[in-house]
């Protein structure tokens, strides 16, 4: 169960909360479970309104695009889900990892959405399609978060192989590995005017 900010419980959700994100107007909360279903909830009431099904393992990851109208899911199916978020109807699965899914984003413009898996890699997606349009290699070990920058130039990813690594979007290079850690980096931000990471 997940408590809300005047006291609600959201209940319900099965096997824990490992994804928990507001839409962008705060009106919704979008859950994402251990077991295979995200939910949509209503955030004055606490009231559940949607249910995301499709995916055929526990859901690591849910994040709503910049507009509101969609959602993207991150599964240990090895496939990421869009959603239309006022309907719950599945757009597009993105397939291509080639192990589980940790983490998915949009980009700022919400076209582009950012995968991050345990198959060592990091995967840009045409959001509308469902097109792969890169693979960012270099990483030694799985990844468990991806974020962009707030200008959608750049993408941050962190991995189990103790290292940040920071990624040109158009060109899918790595511009810099951030090393130093002792143990994995298991999630990453860009400042909010992408200047720090």
């Amino acid at each position: 169960m997940l408590r809300g900010h005047e006291g609600w419980l959201l209940r319900g959700i099965e096997f824990g909360v490992l994804s928990a994100t507001f839409s962008p107007d705060g009106s919704h909360i979008a859950t994402a479970s251990g077991a295979d279903l995200a939910r949509i909830w209503n955030a004055t009431a606490g009231t559940e309104t949607i249910v995301l099904r499709g995916h055929r393992s526990r859901i690591h990851s849910v994040s709503f695009s910049p507009d509101g109208s969609r959602i993207v899911t991150a599964s240990e199916d090895a496939t990421a889900r869009i959603w239309n978020a006022i309907t719950g109807a599945e757009i597009t699965v993105l397939r291509g990892h080639q192990s589980s899914v940790n983490s998915a984003a949009f980009s700022p413009d919400g076209f582009p959405i950012v995968t991050a898996s345990s198959d060592h890699t990091a995967r840009i997606w045409d959001a509308i399609t469902g097109t792969e349009l890169t693979v960012l290699r270099g990483h030694n070990s799985g990844l468990e978060s991806a974020a962009y920058s707030s200008d959608g130039s750049r993408i941050v990813t962190a991995s189990h192989d103790q290292t940040a690594r920071i990624w040109d979007t158009v060109s899918g290079r790595e511009i810099i590995a951030l090393p130093g850690h002792k143990k994995s980096v298991s999630s990453v931000a860009f400042s909010p005017n992408g200047s720090r990471w």
